[in-house]
């Protein structure tokens, strides 16, 4: 595939990317706004959070069975006509809310069941290099999560200037955009041999998963403990001012795109030991300097590149490391893994927010964090360092 072609998918999937996050910011502002309470806002929000995890869990495995491409242009399509559901259930007002709630979920189920593909498709435009790997584990990452970004950017004159109605159209528009070009994309189906060896078991998936990423897969578990939580704790870290959170989760897009940009440039190519002790450095003193306004953007900046460029080498290595016919069962493995700890996550930090104080929230993650430092100091490493530039784990 030419590279002209390459831009154009990751272009695609970030501007859809950021429509799904300027909608998710959008829906929180305008509920309030229009009077809704907290619980039926946070309703749509806790349960767009499950079915994702149902979504993968389940079904994940079965995109390996179809076309990456047409399966990416059918959800964005069946996306784009669940928002439209979505326009019209914003239209009943109160009285519409059930209908919101029901349309959201069929968009977010829609999304969800596409992430196989998506991620298959980063991997058969990938060679067998880990330079190449590890370059399109980065930009898909950049592309999804590196899209918030960018959604706060356009979701607060939205919020200022406009209405709700706005961002659901704006939504709407990127699924079109990025279903006509994935459509348009000349990206090969799976072989008919490789079809053959999938498995309809549910569990087989996560035996893939851990059987050709062993290391990679364990240490994602662990990354995803020390993450576990991550919204309700920035929560915490903006203190009573909570027009803070919407700056601190700038923040964390922000470094998305600074990790990607160190980790392709390999100048700490074989650093991985440091990002830990980072990590684990920038929480203990996150706990105790919640509320500071700027210092603590600036120490969650640094917390969150740390843990953006540990995700974007395991990322990288579960990509290579991955056979293309498994690759989206693989994907919805890891995605049921990790969604399922922050969301259980976001349920412990809620629970013991009012007992235990914030610096202990920030201290038993940092502790974490350089448990595993040690750990890993005492194991043999994963891979070592080559002349293609191989990190290691």
């Amino acid at each position: 595939m030419t590279k002209l072609a390459v831009f154009w998918f990751y272009f695609g999937t970030l501007v859809s990317s950021i429509g799904s996050f300027v909608f998710n910011i959008c829906l929180v502002a305008f509920m309030i706004q229009a009077g809704f309470d907290l619980f039926h806002v946070s309703l749509i929000l806790g349960l767009q959070r499950l079915v994702p995890m149902f979504a993968a869990g389940i079904m994940g495995h079965y995109t390996d069975r179809f076309s990456p491409r047409l399966t990416v242009v059918i959800t964005e399509a069946g996306a784009a006509f669940a928002t439209l559901g979505i326009l019209w259930a914003w239209s009943l007002g109160a009285s519409g809310y059930w209908f919101l709630l029901a349309f959201t979920l069929v968009k977010t189920s829609f999304i969800s069941f596409q992430a196989g593909s998506k991620v298959k498709i980063t991997k058969i435009l990938s060679d067998s290099t880990y330079t190449s790997n590890a370059s399109h584990a980065i930009w898909f990452n950049k592309a999804t999560q590196g899209a918030t970004l960018f959604a706060g950017l356009i979701a607060w004159p939205i919020i200022t200037k406009f209405n709700f109605v706005t961002a659901i159209w704006f939504d709407l528009l990127t699924f079109v955009f990025n279903g006509a070009i994935v459509f348009f994309l000349p990206i090969k189906d799976s072989s008919k041999e490789a079809v053959q060896l999938l498995s309809n078991k549910i569990l087989s998936k996560f035996k893939d998963f851990y059987k050709y990423n062993k290391r990679a897969a364990t240490l994602d578990f662990l990354l995803a403990i020390s993450m576990m939580g991550t919204t309700s704790f920035t929560s915490r870290l903006a203190g009573s001012d909570q027009k803070w959170m919407a700056v601190l989760i700038g923040g964390y897009g922000f470094s998305v795109w600074l990790a990607g940009f160190i980790e392709k440039s390999q100048i700490l190519k074989s650093r991985s030991l440091i990002f830990w002790l980072g990590l684990g450095i920038s929480y203990i003193c996150l706990g105790f300097l919640a509320g500071q306004g700027f210092l603590t953007l600036a120490v969650v900046i640094c917390k969150d590149t740390f843990y953006w460029l540990l995700l974007h080498r395991i990322s990288s290595y579960i990509q290579m490391d991955t056979p293309e016919a498994v690759m989206g069962s693989v994907s919805s493995a890891r995605t049921t893994q990790m969604i399922t700890i922050l969301a259980t996550g976001e349920l412990l930090v809620g629970t013991w927010s009012n007992i235990l104080p914030v610096a202990y929230d920030g201290l038993w993650r940092g502790v974490f964090c350089l448990v595993v430092l040690l750990a890993l100091m005492k194991l043999p490493r994963f891979r070592s360092e080559t002349k293609q530039g191989y990190a290691s784990l």
